[in-house]
């Protein structure tokens, strides 16, 4: 019998809606907490992760995220001995080599570490045995991190070897071009669905909850996106492109027009800052005169308004990319599987976050959900095949 290789239809988040509660008992929403915490910390956390971006976390800013509630990972354009500290106040990359070479005799000096295992190609079995070793030999002084999966059937693989968060989503990143140029995807939302479905068989068969918890990886840009992730299943939500358009993160800022989004036209900031506060004190000391100056002043105003057209831009790229790969001790002669193009920078962070918990608490009252946990079992969403783009500003 031949069976067809087309295993079924599948759901992308912009294909589905959250369903609001036939009858919601929240009368207000500060009755919800939007809060999640990690193993051995006592602090609550955003359920948002940043994601490990050399353009947007680095050994001087990774606090930042901290004290604004964001857990954060930092990546490995980092030095290995600083991200071997690092790693007992935040989640630090480290590469499969590096897990084999250096995690596996780590002396952790009775604390918690936290590592995420940055690999593409999460399903490799090597993978698999590296992180049962170091599952059997620190036990829970060593959180694990790794990822990224594009088959729900990985789950059962996940949670045998004891780690304790799977990234999911391959090539859905906004500077991933892996489902571009490979082919390898699984629609966000069928996956997420269905590994909330394998995490269940699991705690089924074996009667208690299960170790591995996931993180929806890649291409959450949006609340909404949020909200989704969480509702389809995911304990976490993984982004970068929302923390590199804060002024807290680390990558490069440069004025750009927005008509030519090219960063080697980009005027850095203290150039920029300057050149304006040059223009504005020549008008201030030409307009004294004006008739003397006219014809200057009409240039310096030209060139004034000129220069304020260009706005605030961070160089933004993916981890795979050439750069990146040089960046981690690579010699950047793989082929790329990431982009990079750079992207407005618009809010502080502080300023996000309060919009974020905002909207996040108002959908676990829309379903009647006082936590997290709730509004997974409580949330029904709605497959809407014409999208859901047209009530995003």
């Amino acid at each position: 019998m031949t069976l067809s290789k087309l295993r079924k239809v599948g759901y992308e988040l912009s294909d589905v809606n959250i369903v609001q509660a036939d009858i919601s008992f929240i009368n207000h929403r500060a009755e919800c907490n939007p809060y999640v915490k990690f193993p051995n910390m006592d602090n609550d956390f955003y359920p948002v992760i940043v994601s490990p971006m050399g353009a947007v976390t680095n050994e001087h800013n990774y606090k930042t995220w901290l004290n604004e509630k964001f857990m954060c990972v930092v990546p490995r354009t980092v030095d290995v001995e600083k991200r071997l500290e690092i790693m007992f106040e935040a989640f630090a990359s480290f590469s499969l080599n590096e897990a084999e070479d250096i995690l596996r005799f780590v002396d952790l000096k009775g604390k918690t570490a936290y590592v995420c295992i940055d690999i593409a190609h999460g399903t490799m079995s090597r993978l698999y045995e590296v992180c049962k070793y170091l599952k059997h030999h620190y036990g829970q002084q060593m959180i694990i991190m790794t990822g990224n999966v594009a088959n729900p059937n990985a789950y059962v693989y996940y949670a045998n070897a004891g780690i304790d968060y799977l990234r999911a989503c391959i090539g859905t990143g906004s500077r991933c071009t892996t489902s571009a140029n490979v082919g390898v995807h699984y629609p966000t939302a069928t996956l997420l669905d269905e590994l909330r479905m394998e995490k269940e068989r699991w705690e089924i068969e074996f009667e208690r909850p299960a170790p591995t918890k996931i993180i929806a990886d890649g291409g959450i840009a949006n609340f909404d996106d949020i909200q989704k992730c969480l509702a389809l299943g995911a304990d976490l939500v993984m982004s970068g492109s929302i923390f590199a358009k804060s002024w807290e993160a680390c990558g490069n800022v440069g004025y750009m027009h927005p008509d030519n989004l090219n960063m080697t036209d980009a005027i850095p900031e203290k150039v920029y800052l300057d050149k304006i506060n040059g223009f504005e004190n020549a008008l201030r000391d030409m307009i004294q005169d004006y008739e003397k100056y006219k014809e200057e002043i009409a240039q310096v105003t030209a060139s004034l308004a000129k220069m304020r057209k260009r706005k605030p831009y961070r160089e933004y790229y993916g981890m795979s990319t050439k750069r990146a790969q040089k960046e981690t001790g690579g010699k950047g002669t793989t082929t790329a599987e990431g982009i990079s193009r750079p992207v407005p920078i618009e809010y502080n962070i502080s300023k996000w976050a309060d919009n974020m918990k905002s909207f996040l608490v108002s959908v676990m009252s829309y379903t009647d959900s006082k936590t997290l946990e709730e509004l997974v079992k409580n949330s029904e969403l709605i497959i809407n095949l014409s999208g859901d783009k047209q009530f995003r500003k």
